[in-house]
């Protein structure tokens, strides 16, 4: 039986990004509405003709991938699903074709949201062009999830003190920059939930990874991930809210250290970090502007 998956979220929340790595892990066939769109009619379509458009769109995505279904190839429907009827509609149609729904719920805070829709402007490549007013306008469209949708939750959210345990066990679960004092830190865990200073990347009905900034000197305080799920572009996700939080404290500067020659070290210098010296412990410093 082929399963169609289905990936729901507001603007901004990874669902193309999500949808792009089911596609090569199952694997799958994506449909990605928007890259359809921009395609076809430009990334910034006329406000009077985009309702057309983007009908057009959906009925021709839906004769495809409804024939990929019928002949037992597993699809991604990156459709965004904002309301129920829709999302209804949808599955029904799947049970029809012989094959199996499954769907995804992606969340984020609405300040990360909005920041990488603005970095998305500067280089859409097959994106939409969202106006600060459309995405304010377009919260009217969208409906969440009811509390009968049976769902797999993905996304962001902050920390709450019962996440302490599966943080501490993804800190415990690393090969590289392993714990000298696990109480020291699980203590300073407990603070950070309590000042809101702690994310958390949620995947497969549990935490996977977290980032923390700490607010009194500006260190990122960690930043690790469940090493079966590293490579899947968390970190890209989690570090940034990370360092908004530092930002919002008042620092212009975001510092961290790491051992020499891991995987860490090699991932900040990617991202713009710089090495700045050593601390006592030998470790790199490195610090970014925010």
């Amino acid at each position: 039986m082929a399963t169609a998956h289905l990936i729901h979220g507001y603007l901004g929340v990874g669902k193309t990004t999500f949808a792009s790595r089911l596609e090569r892990q199952l694997p799958a066939i994506r449909f990605s509405h928007d890259e359809w769109m921009t395609r076809l009619y430009g990334d910034d379509p006329p406000v009077e003709r985009f309702e057309d458009f983007y009908r057009r769109v959906y009925q021709q995505v839906g004769e495809i991938w409804s024939c990929c279904l019928e002949l037992g190839v597993d699809v991604v429907l990156d459709f965004g699903f904002w309301n129920r009827l829709e999302r209804d509609a949808t599955i029904a149609k799947i049970i029809a074709l012989g094959g199996e729904a499954r769907l995804y719920r992606l969340s984020c805070p609405e300040d990360e949201t909005w920041r990488r829709l603005e970095s998305r402007n500067l280089d859409l490549k097959g994106s939409l062009y969202i106006a600060r007013n459309t995405f304010e306008v377009l919260k009217t469209w969208f409906e969440p999830l009811g509390d009968d949708e049976e769902r797999i939750e993905m996304g962001i959210r902050r920390a709450v003190q019962t996440d302490v345990p599966r943080i501490m066990e993804i800190r415990h679960s690393l090969r590289e920059n392993r714990l000298s004092d696990p109480d020291l830190v699980t203590a300073d865990c407990e603070t950070f939930i309590e000042r809101s200073e702690i994310w958390v990347w949620e995947e497969d009905g549990a935490v996977q990874g977290f980032a923390a900034g700490d607010t009194r000197d500006g260190r990122i305080f960690g930043l690790f991930i469940t090493p079966e799920y590293e490579g899947r572009g968390i970190s890209q996700a989690l570090l940034p809210l990370a360092c908004e939080t530092l930002r919002k404290a008042g620092h212009t500067t975001a510092k961290l250290s790491t051992v020499a020659g891991t995987r860490a070290e090699r991932f900040y210098r990617t991202n713009g970090w710089t090495v700045t010296g050593k601390n006592q412990k030998g470790e790199l410093v490195f610090q970014r502007p925010l």
